[in-house]
């Protein structure tokens, strides 16, 4: 992968605010629990769901998955979200929001339309 490409993912997600949500703890979360506002704990649940999806796949991740790698009870979730199939469409909605943006930044420095094409698809990867 041409240094270029990498570099190019890597500023667009250290400058990203979708880094944020992707940052899920290590450990179990031992501390009280802190009141969120819906949009934040929203963000938290949708980095969960990725962090689980990583680890063990998004066909095992269930909402007391969810519940339990937050330190929460799947009451909850429910309470931010209507129903699974709701977290699901905001992790896509995420997914498209955060890939899109990395497209984007990887095209603007390339000159051809071919580099264009080669950052894009190396963005991807890197993503």
């Amino acid at each position: 992968m041409p240094a270029v490409s990498i570099k190019i993912v890597f500023t667009y997600l250290l400058k990203s605010k979708h880094l944020y949500p992707m940052i899920t703890p290590a450990i179990p979360n031992t501390r009280p629990r802190q009141r969120l506002t819906t949009d934040q704990r929203q963000r938290e649940i949708v980095a969960t769901v990725l962090a689980l999806a990583r680890e063990r796949g998004p066909d095992t991740i269930t909402t007391q998955a969810i519940a339990d790698r937050m330190g929460l009870t799947q009451g909850a979730i429910f309470r931010h979200f209507p129903d699974k199939s709701a977290i699901w469409l905001a992790v896509f909605g995420w997914v498209r929001e955060a890939l899109g943006a990395a497209f984007a930044a990887a095209i603007e420095t390339a000159a051809s339309p071919l580099a264009k094409i080669e950052h894009a698809v190396l963005a991807h990867v890197a993503f």
